[in-house]
């Protein structure tokens, strides 16, 4: 008994030849038939079936005189001279001769050794060694198109504010900084939504002159769209979604360049493969919050499957993305946190030994910012430990924070209402600009972070610049940022909000020895963003 396996150029009219079969039954073949006869005899091409079926498990009875002899098989149980001697062993092993099936199955493993990677890998770069040298020697390597930059495109690809976007920016001057500290010298755009109430000019003044700003907007391609595309730009394989997504900049959409970093994985379609693509991945918080939806969530763990890479800032985040969104450990890259340098307003008066009036909440109304536990924890502060100083509340639509009708804010106002205390000392002061934040936390007695769970905040950093010590919550990421940029903060339970009240008593109560214990400006200055960038680009260059 046999059936012949694989398509087929015409109808074959025998019920023995199987055809075109889907990929599961493919599979389930591979694990269920009893022996493949693989009767090439080519000396230098073989085909991939042989090796599933030895992968699989499967007995490979093959023929002497082919390349499998060259890879390891002269001497293999399963090799015959002959179709006699094949047929033979066909039928010993139908018949259930156990020695000969795990003969063949011990010793046939040896030819998947020449076709594992790390085995062949050596020799791929050896061969493309060879090919560039002979075209540097002929100067084909070097035509006049290839003169130009590299240009990279940093996308930001919804409508991020605050440490997001202030994140993308230093990602990209990171690029431009690391590049040049390489001799490499690569061309910057930064890419954001056309969307000036988002997004007015003013929001990019502090972006440096030598990055391109573009704004762009998506545009979704149906599936044959998509083909189309990809054939114009002389891509080939399948394409097996029904919509894809690009940025549209009503020139090229960013064609002209090299490598798209996309800042986060929130697109609802997988992106046109027709550039190379990383993803800066800051956080799978969908793993602790209800943040998602499960449609949401698979569309965006497969964005990142999609990308050549992502990027990461935490080892936290890094085993997330292994053991939540699955992306293999090879493809996760980890670059040390950016954070931006505040300098002191010398215009404004700072602490001078005084007590400041107040600290800073600085939050946006993301659920897993820990708005209700907060909220406690002030009442507890103001009602019982006399709490001195006033809560000012800045942040991402957080004029919004007692307005909204969403399940995790609803408390807020209850909680407010019953205490005459926090109704006193709550100052929701709402998203600043840079500049006035800067005013604003450069003169507060600490700065206070009570989310549940994230990838960090640049606040805490921000803060140290300044002069300004900072209460956190403590969680995995929190630590990695205090101990890259020596912090020395202090922290407090956020699932708590006791323990919370008593660490705001007791930044007020011992706000020198938490400003002295803050990290120098020598230690700050070997965190910044110049003295980073070669991490980045020692990265980056290598998808170019």
């Amino acid at each position: 008994p046999y059936v012949v396996a694989g398509a087929q150029p015409v109808a074959i009219q025998d019920d023995h030849v199987l055809g075109y079969v889907s990929s599961e039954q493919h599979a389930r073949n591979m694990r269920e038939f009893r022996v493949m006869y693989y009767h090439g005899t080519e000396l230098n091409h073989v085909h991939y079936h042989p090796f599933e079926a030895i992968r699989a498990g499967m007995p490979l009875v093959f023929m002497a005189g082919s390349l499998l002899d060259r890879l390891g098989g002269a001497d293999l149980p399963g090799r015959c001279k002959d179709p006699k001697e094949a047929r033979k062993k066909i039928e010993l092993i139908l018949d259930g001769n156990r020695r000969l099936i795990e003969d063949i199955r011990r010793s046939q493993q040896r030819l998947l050794e020449p076709m594992k990677a790390e085995n062949v890998e050596p020799i791929w770069r050896a061969g493309f060694q060879r090919i560039l040298q002979k075209l540097r020697e002929s100067g084909a390597a070097s035509p006049s198109h290839d003169n130009r930059k590299k240009r990279i495109a940093v996308i930001v690809p919804v409508g991020y504010r605050g440490g997001s976007l202030r994140g993308a920016k230093l990602l990209a001057r990171a690029i431009v900084a690391g590049s040049r500290e390489y001799g490499d010298d690569v061309e910057v755009v930064f890419g954001h939504l056309d969307d000036p109430v988002c997004y007015p000019k003013e929001e990019f003044e502090d972006l440096d002159q030598d990055i391109e700003r573009r704004p762009y907007h998506w545009r979704i391609m149906s599936h044959a769209e998509a083909v189309r595309a990809c054939a114009y730009a002389g891509l080939e394989g399948a394409l097996v979604n029904q919509t894809y997504q690009i940025p549209d900049d009503d020139i090229n959409q960013f064609t002209d360049c090299d490598l798209l970093i996309i800042i986060s994985d929130r697109f609802m379609s997988p992106l046109l493969p027709v550039r190379p693509y990383l993803l800066m991945v800051y956080d799978y918080l969908q793993r602790y919050e209800l943040v998602l939806d499960d449609k949401h969530s698979q569309q965006f763990v497969g964005n990142a499957h999609a990308a050549e890479s992502i990027l990461v800032t935490t080892e936290f985040t890094a085993g997330d993305a292994r053991q939540f969104a699955g992306v293999p450990a090879k493809r996760i890259k980890k670059v040390p946190m950016l954070a931006p340098e505040f300098v002191a307003d010398v215009q404004t008066p700072g602490h001078q030994g005084k007590l400041v009036p107040y600290f800073i909440w600085t939050t946006n109304l993301a659920p897993h910012k820990n708005h209700e536990n907060a909220f406690k924890a002030l009442q507890l502060y103001y009602e019982r430990l006399d709490g001195a100083l006033e809560c000012r509340v800045t942040g991402v639509d957080t004029r919004d924070m007692l307005k909204r009708d969403v399940a995790h804010l609803k408390m807020l106002r209850e909680i407010r209402r019953s205490s005459v205390a926090l109704k006193k000392n709550l100052k929701i002061d709402g998203e600043l600009t840079d500049q006035a934040f800067r005013n604003r936390l450069q003169n507060a007695a600490f700065l206070w972070h009570p989310g549940r769970i994230d990838n960090g905040t640049f606040s805490v950093i921000e803060a140290a610049h300044l002069g300004v010590p900072a209460l956190s919550s403590d969680y995995p990421a929190m630590q990695e940022i205090d101990e890259q940029f020596e912090l020395n903060l202090t922290w407090a339970d956020a699932s708590d909000p006791a323990d919370m009240a008593r660490k705001l008593k007791q930044m007020e109560t011992n706000l020198e020895a938490a400003r002295s214990s803050l990290p120098s400006a020598e230690i700050l200055a070997s965190q910044s963003v110049d003295r980073l960038a070669g991490a980045y680009w020692n990265v980056i260059r290598d998808f170019l």
